[in-house]
């Protein structure tokens, strides 16, 4: 079992499933974190007695005290807004979705690709999304494709519903690729927290 603890919903079998409260995301969102932050989390268990947890990250000395005043934090409440998040990787939707409930979003529907999410936005109420999370590389149908059909249809939010896309890919050409087929915003994976905030506050 030991080697599968990481994998995502995976649950001890000698347990009774009902008394285990849940997804079985917890372990894999944690391990996916720490490697974003240059990390591995590692674990030692024994059976009957219990499990140590640990890991290791380099973080640089401050060189002076900051003050509160000097500090500009960036402020996002995304109360009463509904979120479409098209993500293949149930990993990487699961933490977008909590970093948007940590900023009291509304209602957040998960979808895996660019079709999907051309349905999703189709069939919803004029106005009733106020973002789309857009991975760009998806099975069926890619988010630069999604992003254009969207863009195309003849609905009053179409042109104007803000569209954030996710990639690995970052450069200036990826980026004027985003803005041509209507993309707000581009963020590269991994996501940066403060990019991230950027790109929900843009006009």
């Amino acid at each position: 079992m030991i080697e599968k603890i990481f994998d995502p919903f995976e649950r001890d079998e000698i347990w009774d499933v009902k008394q285990i409260r849940g997804t079985g995301l917890g372990l894999p969102l944690s391990k996916k974190i720490i490697s974003l932050m240059g990390s591995n989390l590692q674990v030692k268990s024994t059976p009957g007695i219990g499990s140590t947890f640990w890991f290791d990250i380099e973080v640089p000395v401050a060189t002076k005290a900051i003050k509160q005043e000097e500090k500009q934090r960036l402020v996002v409440n995304l109360e009463g807004k509904n979120i479409l998040i098209a993500e293949d990787d149930e990993i990487n939707a699961e933490i977008l979705e909590q970093i948007l409930i940590s900023f009291s979003a509304g209602k957040i529907t998960r979808i895996k690709n660019g079709k999907e999410c051309v349905k999703a936005f189709e069939k919803s109420e004029i106005g009733y999304y106020d973002y789309i999370i857009m991975d760009i590389r998806m099975p069926i149908m890619d988010g630069y494709t999604a992003t254009k059909i969207i863009r195309q249809m003849d609905r009053a939010d179409a042109k104007t519903i803000k569209i954030i896309a996710l990639s690995a890919n970052a450069f200036a050409e990826d980026k004027e690729k985003s803005s041509s087929v209507g993309i707000n915003y581009h963020c590269a994976k991994p996501l940066d927290n403060e990019d991230f905030m950027r790109a929900l506050l843009v006009p």
